[in-house]
């Protein structure tokens, strides 16, 4: 389910920010300036200068840390989304355990989820270890 972005920036870390935007500026860097945009894979771009690179995550970093980078911008690079599962399994045991306990909560879908975004799970179940 789609987040919007304000909800979450502040939760992530300014590293991970810094990379996206910088990253998301050498894309454009490329395009607008007509190079040949070279890619892994149908979605990977080549670094095709790491000097280059590492001076528009710098200046990226620097533009973040003095709050001179638009929330239109970020907008533009990153995407925040909740996952929310239909069914979650836990296993916890080790070497000495004789049998791994293993529980099984599956997402309750009569009952509605709860106002704050919370999902209604039935009771959990206990599984066969494998």
């Amino acid at each position: 389910m789609p987040l919007p972005l304000s909800q979450v920036i502040d939760l992530i870390p300014h590293f991970t920010v810094t990379s996206m935007v910088g990253s998301k500026r050498l894309e454009l860097e490329q395009t607008d300036n007509s190079q040949v945009l070279k890619t892994a894979s149908e979605e990977r771009n080549f670094m095709l200068n790491k000097s280059h690179s590492v001076e528009v995550m710098q200046k990226s970093a620097k533009e973040l840390e003095n709050g001179d980078v638009s929330l239109p911008e970020l907008d533009a690079c990153i995407r925040a989304f909740r996952f929310q599962p239909d069914r979650i399994e836990c296993m916890v045991g080790g070497p000495e355990t004789v049998m791994w306990e293993r529980w099984e909560w599956l997402r309750n879908i009569e009952a509605k989820d709860t106002p704050t975004g919370g999902i209604a799970w039935n009771d959990p179940k206990q599984l066969v270890p494998h």
